[in-house]
């Protein structure tokens, strides 16, 4: 997890390069899990690619749906509009449009909560299904499934998962908030900056 999220800050796809090699452990898991569920006997497995997708990083990689919705209430012009191109897509786990809009990559501001929001959800998710809190995966799920909606499916229909994946969604805003009000106080300070140039570029024109 830690390894994936570092390449993506560096800009690569760290998500593919690192679900390539976990697959196989997920679906040895994912069998055994069906395995002991035909047989009426506790599942035995947690880490699986539904709780990859849908619990560790709700909203796509650096569990970044909590930042959008931050973005959608932010004073920053262009915070607002990466927010607003960003919803859509982040329910259903795509969030290039915010790790690359933002920019995320490279950004010095979010390399903390980037890394941290998801093994944050990650200790929660785990103690919850530890804990019998919730079910544990016993289906492969699309990854585009928004989030509740797959995380409650990837558990056979298990409607708690759903909530938690809410709850989780709100750690990682959390999380995220105090970086953003630090980035979003940078870009103000540019966008003045911009507005009070091209005001004396009109006044020099006019």
């Amino acid at each position: 997890m830690l390894i994936g999220h570092l390449l993506w800050f560096a800009g690569i796809h760290g998500a593919a390069i690192v679900s390539g090699m976990l697959q196989m452990f997920w679906l040895t898991n994912l069998g055994m899990n069906q395995q002991a569920l035909a047989q009426g006997a506790p599942l035995p497995h947690i880490f699986m690619e539904a709780f990859w997708t849908f619990f560790i990083v709700v909203g796509g990689s650096g569990a970044t749906m909590g930042l959008v919705f931050c973005y959608l209430r932010s004073r920053s012009a262009h915070l607002r509009s990466i927010g607003r191109l960003s919803v859509v897509p982040s329910l259903f786990n795509i969030n290039e449009p915010v790790i690359f809009g933002t920019p995320i990559v490279m950004n010095p501001v979010f390399f903390i909560p980037f890394l941290l929001a998801p093994m944050v959800n990650a200790v929660l998710a785990w103690a919850a299904m530890k804990l019998d809190l919730i079910g544990r995966v016993i289906s492969v799920v699309p990854w585009t499934a928004p989030a509740p909606i797959g995380g409650a499916w990837a558990l056979g229909w298990d409607f708690r998962a759903a909530i938690l994946v809410i709850v989780l969604a709100c750690v990682s805003a959390i999380i995220y908030f105090p970086f953003f009000k630090v980035y979003e106080k940078q870009l103000l300070a540019q966008e003045a900056e911009e507005a009070e140039r091209a005001e004396q570029e009109s006044q020099q024109t006019a």
